[in-house]
């Protein structure tokens, strides 16, 4: 099973670059880079907070969840 954050796909379909994106909800470049490539253990909840207000999204639009094949 695999959690894989959408985050790239939403600012790619939002024309936002991933650092104007990071200063505007100040949160590092790095860490946003990071949560784009899928470079991550964990996210923290102020962090999805933060995304998901300022793009004006949910949870699930921002996350996905993919089962292992059997």
């Amino acid at each position: 099973m695999a959690i894989r954050i959408k985050l790239f796909d939403l600012l790619l379909a939002r024309n936002i670059s991933q650092r104007k994106f990071a200063l505007s909800i100040q949160i590092r470049p790095n860490t946003i880079n990071a949560y784009c490539h899928g470079a991550i253990k964990r996210i923290e909840i102020d962090d999805l907070n933060k995304i998901c207000k300022e793009l004006n999204c949910t949870i699930s639009s921002l996350l996905e969840y993919i089962p292992d094949e059997e």
